[in-house]
């Protein structure tokens, strides 16, 4: 997975609230955009690049879904994170948490991945893709047992194959 983008100078109505927290700090807002698509039920996210991630943000603040998605269908949507200097703001979820029982597809996957990333409320942006990455493989496989996929994986994998992708330049 590539790194994600960071975008700029939107208006602050972009983000659906804003945190107590964050009154006071500057106006320039940032983000990251994250496609996620679901092909036959497993989910792939993908980086968007900060030109195309702003003409995105142009298109769906119109009417911006509480929850980070935007432009949802059942194959495609567009999650909008908000940066926080360098690291990546994960939001709870308004209500109740849902479990396993949700229905298939991007919104449950959705849910999934921002409930795992959920305690570290914010996790660095050079490092993103890794948070990522793993709540998509978790849910992708989450009716299996993990460990003897992870413990092939680790033997199937050299060092060497995953060093590239484990550090990103922010």
């Amino acid at each position: 997975m590539e790194p994600f983008d960071a975008i700029g100078d939107f208006d602050r109505g972009t983000f659906a609230r804003t945190d107590a927290s964050e009154q006071g700090h500057s106006s320039d807002q940032r983000a990251i955009v994250v496609r996620l698509v679901n092909h036959d039920g497993r989910i792939r996210a993908h980086p968007i690049a900060a030109h195309e991630g702003l003409s995105l943000l142009r298109d769906i603040t119109a009417s911006p879904r509480g929850d980070g998605l935007h432009g949802h269908h059942a194959s495609q949507a567009y999650a909008l994170l908000k940066l926080r200097g360098e690291h990546v703001t994960i939001r709870t979820e308004k209500g109740a948490r849902v479990g396993r029982n949700r229905v298939e597809g991007i919104d449950s996957f959705w849910s999934h991945a921002r409930n795992w990333m959920q305690p570290y409320r914010t996790v660095p942006r050079r490092y993103f893709h890794l948070y990522l990455a793993e709540a998509c493989y978790r849910y992708n496989h989450r009716e299996e047992d993990l460990g003897p996929l992870l413990l092939t994986l680790m033997q199937t994998l050299s060092i060497h194959e995953i060093r590239p992708i484990l550090v990103r330049d922010a």
